[in-house]
């Protein structure tokens, strides 16, 4: 088994398989790093209807069933924060029993309206927008009714935001109206007038939404089944539009496809029969299949219309929910402020002002439109709880790593390899967050296969140059210059962009007022989406080696995947220090792994009081170190496990689910070998 093959099958079982096997043992809808969040209560539907706007019954105004109210469109505020940061939008999907306030009614249950009773206490400054449509209009008229709704959902929100485009946004749909958010945002992006909807739009939780087919149907059928789970008896005409397949063409699912790396998503899918129909949507369509970074799936212990439905914020699926929307809502505000502390990075001039055309062209940021990957710095928001090595740990490793970079020998670059979940990226966020705080941190840079701007290299080196500028004000002024010179840079070759935005502006510091060198650290470089890029940016770190006025020492961790091994062979062993993670001692190895668990294990004793004071116990622990086979990355998905549960019943659940499945296996790469031979079965 290749390398990148056991790296991306533990990746797929620490983001999507470990959770589903976990979910099975317990038999309970629990999900693992996984979870999304959103609530409301149906007593809102007074509110709407006081405010003027009501979404009664969701009949066709031409051919419905008589006597039934047309829909009035709507788009309602359902909670607004003073000075809110951020907007959720909720879109509910098909109605085909005519409900009355259907858009509340989809979200609520015992009167309870989670979007409106259970979240706004948990993000003040976020504000609720219910969106209503005639659902049943849209979809018997398959696609040229769901795209205007779609465009009718985007002018709706464009009205709401006039004074505020820059504000991110986070979608919450269910089941068919999944397919509407989808369809408006393939809209906005073939309409520029709608261009600062989808450019705000940070992520999308998808609840119950059939994004494909299943594992035994087609995905028009799983359209139909959706109407026939609520309507028994359902016209004929009504299932055969949703049968045949139109408006879930591969078009439409080809043209958001080009859209997911854009947006961070959250799959909510059922665990729980429908009756004597089974699971409606299941998981394989419930799900996008995207990278960990990018999708969440979270199985629910419900059918398919309680997917969505919360009794009480204190149920087990409502903290799956809140505890993932929740995190995806905070880190697209943290991500928003950083775009905004960008763009107003102001870069003064290296040029006399008598040479300047004017005053603006002096005072004018040149970095508002340097392209930058939010998520690639080691201490970016959505990274902040990510670890670094704890006391007594890699203790070694690090050493020579400090020795290295605060060396002056032409050693330039630091090649930290090794297996995928040896503890490459906790080692490189090490030693960033070490000489981020004594101000020789000149840049991170963190890939992520399938993370959108960190998966590819398209930002890598604007988004380097942009820490870079942050200090000392002359490689600021003179990365601004570099800018100024040449405005289409950032459309330019990265070698173009290398020289011109990293390595000029470097070879020009002079003096004694610069740190004698930048650390600069690119974790994961193997996750970078195109070969060629990887074997590029290798062979252009190498000319590192010609500045003279500074020192670049470069980290670099990547696994030992054949395009790097490639490119370290084209630079003189005497410019680069070498240094293989899985040919540590296993007893080292296993020494920092029995620290990590005793430490992260015992912060959850210290939080639940009721549990023994011996937990977990050094048994426990032993077993633990066993089952992780070396792979700190197992260890820590294990802990957040576990971690993510509230109560003590659950959290001991969750641990012996965890043991359970250790009993059953010898070590981590024939566990993953299975894996990998059940998915190849499967597909």
């Amino acid at each position: 088994m290749s390398h990148r093959v056991v790296g991306d099958a533990m990746h797929q079982l620490l983001t999507t398989g470990f959770n589903s096997i976990i979910s099975h043992i317990l038999d309970y809808g629990d999900g693992l790093l996984n979870g999304g969040y959103f609530s409301w209560t149906e007593s809102n539907a007074a509110a709407v209807a006081a405010s003027g706007g009501t979404e009664a019954a969701a009949g066709s105004s031409s051919g419905g069933d008589g006597g039934v109210p047309p829909m009035n469109e709507l788009a309602v505020h359902i909670w607004n924060a003073d000075n809110h940061q951020l907007t959720i939008i909720a879109v509910h999907g098909l109605n085909p029993t005519h409900t009355e306030f259907h858009a509340e009614a989809t979200w609520t249950v015992e009167d309870k309206l989670w979007l409106r009773d259970f979240l706004p206490p948990q993000l003040p400054s976020a504000r609720v927008l219910l969106f209503g449509y005639n659902a049943n209009v849209a979809f018997q008229t398959s696609i040229a009714g769901v795209r205007e709704q779609a465009i009718n959902l985007l002018n709706r929100i464009a009205s709401k935001r006039e004074e505020a485009e820059e504000r991110p946004i986070v979608f919450v749909a269910h089941s068919l109206g999944g397919i509407v958010v989808k369809r408006a945002l393939v809209e906005a992006k073939l309409d520029d007038s709608y261009k600062s909807i989808r450019e705000a739009t940070y992520g999308i939780a998808f609840f119950g939404t059939p994004h494909q087919g299943g594992n035994f149907a087609k995905l028009g059928d799983i359209a139909a089944s959706i109407l026939r789970g609520v309507l028994r008896n359902p016209s004929s005409t009504f299932m055969e539009v949703l049968k045949k397949g139109s408006l879930f063409s591969d078009a439409l699912v080809g043209d958001f496809r080009h859209q997911l790396e854009d947006y961070h998503v959250l799959s909510f899918f059922e665990t729980l029969p429908m009756g004597s129909l089974g699971l409606i949507v299941d998981q394989k369509s419930a799900t996008l299949g995207l990278a960990g970074l990018r999708e969440r799936q979270i199985g629910m212990d419900a059918d398919h219309t309680g997917v969505c439905k919360f009794e009480s914020a204190e149920g087990d699926d409502y903290e799956q929910v809140s505890f993932n929307l929740v995190r995806l809502v905070k880190s697209a505000v943290k991500a928003a402020a950083e775009r905004a502390r960008i763009a107003s990075l102001s870069v003064p001039s290296s040029r006399p002002l008598s040479e300047a055309t004017s005053v603006d062209t002096v005072t004018k940021s040149p970095f508002s439109h340097l392209p930058y990957a939010v998520d690639a710095p080691f201490n970016t928001y959505s990274r902040q709880h990510d670890p670094t090595c704890l006391p007594d740990t890699c203790v070694d490793l690090l050493r020579e790593i400090y020795t290295w970079a605060d060396g002056k020998d032409g050693r330039f670059i630091y090649w930290l390899n090794g297996l995928a979940g040896t503890g490459k990226s906790t080692i490189a966020r090490t030693v960033a967050r070490k000489y981020f705080e004594n101000g020789q941190l000149g840049a991170s840079f963190f890939f992520s296969r399938g993370g959108g701007d960190v998966g590819h290299a398209s930002k890598f080196f604007t988004t380097i140059a942009a820490q870079l500028a942050q200090e000392p004000q002359s490689l600021q002024r003179y990365i601004g210059d570099a800018v100024r010179k040449n405005a289409n840079i950032a459309t330019q070759s990265l070698g173009d962009q290398w020289r011109q935005l990293v390595l000029g502006p470097l070879s020009k510091l002079s003096g004694d007022s610069y740190p004698p060198s930048y650390i600069l650290v690119i974790d994961a470089l193997d996750e970078c989406d195109n070969d060629e890029d990887i074997l590029t940016i290798l062979r252009l770190l190498a000319e590192a080696q010609t500045l003279r006025t500074v020192r670049l020492r470069v980290l670099l961790t990547s696994r030992p995947e054949i395009p790097i091994r490639h490119g370290f062979y084209q630079i003189p062993e005497t410019e680069h220090q070498d240094f293989v993670l899985h040919h540590i001692s296993p007893s080292i190895i296993d020494h920092d792994i029995t620290i990590f668990l005793k430490y992260n294990l015992g912060r959850i004793g210290q939080r639940k009081p009721s549990l023994s004071a011996s937990w977990p116990g050094e048994e426990t622990v032993k077993q633990l170190v066993q089952i992780a086979s070396g792979l700190f990355i197992w260890a820590a998905t294990a802990c957040r496990f576990i971690q993510e549960a509230e109560r003590v019943f659950l959290i001991r659940k969750r641990l012996a689910a965890i043991l359970q499945i250790g009993s059953s296996i010898s070590s981590g790469i024939p566990f993953l070998q299975n894996v990998l031979k059940k998915k190849k079965k499967s597909s």
